[in-house]
């Protein structure tokens, strides 16, 4: 037996099931449902044991790097001069 969540309305000879509401189906009717997208598992089938997974190997952080400005960039930077108006002395 199953426990299933309705996302649609079911509705049949063997009764019927609301939406939103939580129904004990076998695992032929839960699956058959949950495939079709009218229900979910409520609780999820049981998971096979998984190999865990090997530790990563530990790294030394990195010290930050220490960010230089390069000259060019000053230059780029600084606002270009006021041009003179043309014709003004």
């Amino acid at each position: 037996m199953r426990r299933i969540k309705m996302l649609t309305l079911s509705a049949g000879p063997d009764g019927v099931m609301e939406i939103g509401k939580t129904y004990s189906v076998d695992d032929k009717t839960a699956a058959t449902l949950v495939k079709g997208g009218f229900a979910r598992y409520v609780d999820p089938p049981a998971q096979q044991a998984t190999k865990p997974q090997p530790p990563r190997a530990a790294t030394k952080p990195q010290p930050p790097s220490k960010a230089t400005k390069p000259k060019d960039d000053e230059k780029a930077a600084k606002p270009p001069a006021p041009e003179k108006a043309a014709g003004k002395k």
